[in-house]
């Protein structure tokens, strides 16, 4: 699971995705399965496919309830897939628990990701309302 996620960072989210799913396939029963959902997710939003990337990040969602983290991808997934109220809703979910968060925090907690997919990251949560 950690490779997917390191390949992905460095740009190569096609090797990232088959390394989450061989993960999934060799610990079928992880309590912490969600991660490879959220992995899975960026993955594709790495590749250009925002629906995709929603779809896995809100299973992983709905396989831990509680998590709030997940709404900062799901902000940037569905504004770069064209969805702005959903986008803003998953923003604000986000933001709850972390009402002093910056779009300019975030780029330096997540400045290890590759240039391209950090400037489409923080381009979603600056379209879903991020400042």
């Amino acid at each position: 699971m950690r490779r997917g996620f390191g390949l992905v960072y460095l740009g190569q989210p096609e090797e990232g995705l088959v390394s989450l799913q061989r993960a999934e396939r060799l610990s079928p029963l992880d309590p912490f399965a969600f991660n490879f959902y959220i992995g899975m997710g960026l993955a594709h939003f790495a590749a250009e496919r925002p629906g995709d990337a929603v779809q896995l990040t809100r299973r992983a969602l709905a396989e831990r309830p509680g998590l709030t983290w997940p709404y900062r991808d799901l902000a940037a997934f569905y504004a770069q897939a064209g969805d702005l109220a959903a986008a803003r809703d998953a923003l604000e979910r986000f933001r709850k628990d972390r009402p002093n968060v910056s779009l300019s925090s975030i780029g330096d907690g997540l400045r290890f990701m590759y240039p391209s997919l950090l400037s489409r990251y923080l381009r979603g949560l600056k379209l879903a309302g991020l400042e």
